[in-house]
Formats: structure tokens, sequence, C-alpha cells
């Protein structure tokens, strides 16, 4: 599909580290950016549709929670999720970096890059977590299980989609620029940090 081979974002879900060191030879921003773009909205329209037929499954009919323009919003909304923070956070780290490691050439190309391959193995991950979850979201309307339960299993899935994307994204930036897992880690703290911050401003405040 215009161009994009979907076995390197298989390859790199699976293994950060074959898939890096591929992507390195392989890998180019006009793959990377559609990628990321389509794996995210395909994600938001499946766990959508997900969502409304588990919860069809055990209370309202599918057409009465449906809604074309709810499932439009999600797909913008995650897009500017996904796309904006992956710009900004390209800029900070190639300017960062550029500034702190000179003898290391980044580029804020290369960079995002990196960041929108990483876009689609979120996508992936957060769509397999939100399929593991479904028989626990069930409970939540059947009291079968515990709440305290449920929270537990949504924490752990949780942290494990986010754990691997920051593991595959330290992964593809020491296979670029062939930097040390301290720097490379300590630049892509400096990068994300702020915006996780703005995030939560944003959220808790305005």
């Amino acid at each position: 599909m215009n161009g994009i081979n979907w076995t390197h974002l298989v390859t790199l879900t699976l293994s950060p580290e074959k898939g890096s060191n591929e992507l390195k030879i392989n890998g180019a921003l006009n793959e990377a950016l559609p990628m990321g773009i389509i794996a995210y909205v395909v994600m938001a329209i499946l766990t959508y549709l997900i969502a409304c037929i588990t919860i069809s499954i055990v209370s309202y009919s599918f057409f009465t929670i449906f809604s074309f323009t709810t499932l439009l919003g999600l797909i913008v909304k995650g897009l500017l999720k996904a796309v904006i923070p992956a710009l900004l956070a390209s800029y900070i780290f190639s300017y960062y970096c550029n500034r702190t490691y000179p003898t290391i050439s980044v580029t804020f190309q290369d960079t995002f890059k990196q960041f929108m391959y990483a876009v689609g193995v979120f996508a992936v991950l957060t769509l397999v977590q939100n399929i593991i979850f479904v028989p626990f979201m069930m409970s939540l309307y059947t009291n079968t299980l515990p709440s305290g339960l449920v929270r537990a299993v949504i924490f752990i899935l949780n942290m494990c989609t986010y754990g691997w994307t920051a593991f595959t994204l330290l992964k593809l930036c020491m296979a670029e620029y062939n930097m040390s897992v301290r720097d490379t880690a300590t630049t892509l703290v400096v990068s994300i940090v702020p915006l996780i911050v703005i995030n939560y401003i944003i959220k808790n405040i305005f």
C-alpha cells in the first residue's frame, strides 16, 4: 500500500533490536509517516468497534451505541495526539542532540521518522491490549470480577504498552545515530517529559 512494507512494522513490534537495524538501512520518512498514521487510524476504528460490540453483548444494542460522528472524532483526536507530539518531540530531540552531542549528526527528518515508526508500534500494541481487555471490560458491566483486579490489569497492560514502545524508540534512535544507551535515553527523556507535563496541564487545568 503506497510503497509501505508492513513487515517492517511487524518485525519492529516483535523484535525492536532486529527491526531497528533493518530500518536503519531500509527505513524512510515517506514510509514511516503514512505507516504511523494508517496504523493509528485502524487502531482507533477497531478499538471503537470492539468497545461497541462488547457493550452491546452485555447491555445496549450495537446501533444504539455506535455513532459515525463519535468514531470520526476519535480518529481526528487520535491523530492529533499521535502526530503533533511526535513532531514536537522530534524537534526537541534533534535540537538537544545537536547542542549536547555536536559530533553526532542528527536531523529533524530522521528523528521524526523514528518517532512515527514508534507511533505505528504503539498503535499495534494498543489494539492488542484492547483485545485482551475485552473480557475484563465485560466484567465491569456484569460485576463478575473485582474492580480492583480490573484496574490492576489496566495498569499492567498500559505499562507494557508504553514500556515496549519506549524500548522500541530507544532501539530505533540508537541504531540510527549510533548513540549509547545512556545518551539516547537521556535525550528521549528530555524530549518526551515536557510533552507529558504539557498534556497533564491541558487535561487537568484548562
